[in-house]
């Protein structure tokens, strides 16, 4: 009996058909994957099927925080694997308003992404497993709203208040852009169609860590430019230390005009200390790009340069 009364919530929320492609066990699916999974294994029916999720997308297409992110690669250097297959990174791209990938190609069909879709919406759609699980699970398990006492649902594609590319671009760029006057009043003028309480979240309490490398790269047009990667690390408010962090990652790049978010995602502790580890840091070590983020000159190789606490 207790079996049939756990799964009774289950056939709720889909239907016979549905709950038999999603989860799929085989690819280590839960219902937590679903129905997204289930939708990018047959995208032709996106629009249908996820009709909350298509509206968002619209209405974030004229927002002005997609201007507050860089660039992404479409593929996973450590699961060596696509992220998003053509079909729906260019459908999201349409919706979304930004231009197609591939006009914008890095490394054969490795398509150069704007970040802030494919990390947000892209990611609920991507069949790749990682070592770390399905890149969705940072938009579906609502662990950085209950690190930070949120209200459940804001940074999940259900939010009940504004859209999960407008909260997460505001909480993420209050904690990256903190030092930064410019992005920050820019963040602060856009932030309309954040949740309120994303809004009003007092980021001067957290106790944020940064790690800053700074490399020069040689550009053939304008000779040398210095690029800054940002790798923001902030424990948990709520619960224990030991239970997570988050970790913000954003460049600060001349050439797409200053410091734009690319990334941002729950770790554990051990994750964060072992980045924090003395032996990191220092002059001349060897850098590149990280977490997909994509550094015209950088990315794909390795340059010296000087990474510090901030």
């Amino acid at each position: 009996m207790r079996l049939i009364e756990f799964a009774l919530p289950a056939l709720v929320l889909f239907s016979s058909s549905a709950f038999a492609l999603c989860p799929d066990p085989t690819a280590g699916e839960t219902l937590q994957d679903c129905p997204w999974a289930e939708i990018a294994r047959d995208f032709s029916t996106f629009e249908k099927a996820a009709p909350e999720l298509v509206k968002q997308i619209r209405q974030d297409s004229t927002s002005p925080l997609r201007s507050l992110w860089g660039e992404s690669i479409n593929y996973d250097e450590l699961a060596k694997g696509v992220i998003l297959s053509s079909e729906i990174l260019h459908k999201l791209e349409t919706l979304f308003g930004v231009p197609q990938s591939p006009s914008r190609t890095y490394d054969l069909d490795r398509s150069i992404a704007h970040a802030g879709l494919e990390h947000t919406y892209g990611y609920l759609f991507s069949l790749l497993k990682t070592s770390f699980g399905y890149k969705r699970a940072r938009w579906v398990q609502g662990e950085i709203e209950k690190g930070f006492g949120l209200k459940a649902g804001l940074l999940s594609p259900r939010t009940s208040e504004g859209t999960l590319f407008s909260n997460a671009s505001v909480f993420f760029g209050k904690i990256a852009f903190r030092k930064s006057p410019k992005e920050n009043a820019f963040l602060e003028k856009s932030a309309g169609g954040a949740a309120q309480s994303i809004q009003s979240f007092n980021v001067g309490a957290l106790r944020t860590t940064r790690i800053e490398e700074v490399i020069e790269i040689e550009t053939p047009t304008v000779g040398k430019r210095k690029v800054l990667l940002r790798t923001d690390l902030t424990p948990f408010t709520k619960g224990a230390k030991e239970e997570g962090w988050l970790l913000i990652y954003s460049v600060v790049d001349p050439e797409i005009g200053g410091a734009r978010l690319i990334t941002a995602f729950p770790i554990k502790a051990d994750f964060a200390l072992n980045l924090l580890k003395p032996e990191n840091f220092g002059f001349r070590k060897e850098l590149t790009t990280r977490y997909n983020g994509y550094i015209r000159g950088l990315s794909g190789k390795n340059l010296p340069g000087n990474r510090a606490l901030q």
